[in-house]
């Protein structure tokens, strides 16, 4: 970077032929790719690991989830036909970490990492941004890596978790009508989320929501009362006022709200994955736009 800084100052241009040609260059990606293949290994290990935890929790907890929704009589009936899933066999069966998509974007970490910085890096050289710049640039791209090691290993872990449950559930047919879509509807929920809150669906499918997704599926014992009384995420909309539902929606989507035009049921986009298989995202202004034309 001292070298580039210098030949700019002294009113040389910096392009990106003259960036690749630098000893330093090389050496800088040859680095990256080895912290990046080394973080991966990091991450591997966490996600197997957290896979352990995530099984062993999702079945327990879909059990108790499961018997606190019934009177406290009740209970004992029911977790006496409760049949317990073995978390090793779950373990192996949902298999997410240890899955060879998820090996091969591991494998590709620090290759797609060279990658990215080396587009972010020539492409702002190329656009005549000072060295200087392109320095902060490059201190704010490491954190980008560990955003990606993150996601991975955040959403491998829930979608293990939510694995046990949906199996959990799924084991115990005989007593569970299905799970209710559970989202938290706060600031931080997308409308994909939104619009699948209080759904109910059967014990066969599972909750395929986004990275990092925090929603929940709460199992429906069967000729459970609050299930028919349960708000939708479109009768919990409606409570929120005027500025609330600005927010949450946004600008365009809101005016579309207000004319009566809203496809509530179209704010959920599928998308696939390589590792997890179907996700669901919030859909793009346009993509609405797009189903109501």
């Amino acid at each position: 970077v001292d070298q580039l800084v210098a030949a700019a100052d002294a009113g040389q241009e910096i392009t990106p032929e003259m960036v690749r040609g630098l000893p330093e260059w090389s050496k800088l990606l040859a680095q990256i790719e080895i912290e990046m293949n080394n973080f991966a290994r990091l991450v591997d290990t966490e996600a197997s690991l957290n896979a352990d935890t995530a099984v062993a929790s999702g079945t327990a907890i879909a059990r108790q989830m499961t018997l606190l929704t019934v009177s406290e009589q009740a209970r004992g009936r029911l977790d006496a036909g409760f049949i317990r899933p073995d978390p090793e066999a779950l373990r192996r069966f949902i298999g997410y970490a240890d899955g060879p998509a998820m090996q091969d974007r591991l494998t590709k970490l620090g290759d797609n990492a060279v990658k990215n910085f080396g587009d972010l890096m020539l492409s702002g050289f190329a656009q005549g941004k000072h060295p200087v710049v392109m320095a902060r640039a490059m201190r704010n791209w490491l954190g980008i890596p560990y955003a990606w090691g993150t996601n991975i290993a955040r959403t491998s872990y829930l979608y293990s978790y939510r694995g046990a449950n949906q199996a959990t559930y799924a084991a115990n047919d005989h007593l569970l009508q299905g799970w209710v879509w559970w989202s938290a509807l706060d600031g931080r929920t997308c409308l994909s989320c939104w619009s699948q809150h209080g759904k109910l669906f059967p014990n066969t499918q599972y909750l395929n929501d986004h990275h990092a997704g925090r929603c929940t599926p709460l199992p429906a014992v069967i000729g459970a009362r609050w299930v028919e009384d349960l708000a939708t995420g479109a009768d919990e909309f409606g409570r929120r006022s005027e500025s609330e539902q600005r927010a949450i929606l946004g600008p365009s989507l809101y005016e579309l709200f207000r004319e009566g035009k809203l496809p509530w049921g179209d704010l959920s986009k599928p998308y696939q994955n390589d590792v997890f298989g179907e996700m669901l995202r919030a859909a793009t202004v346009g993509e609405v736009r797009a189903r109501i034309a």
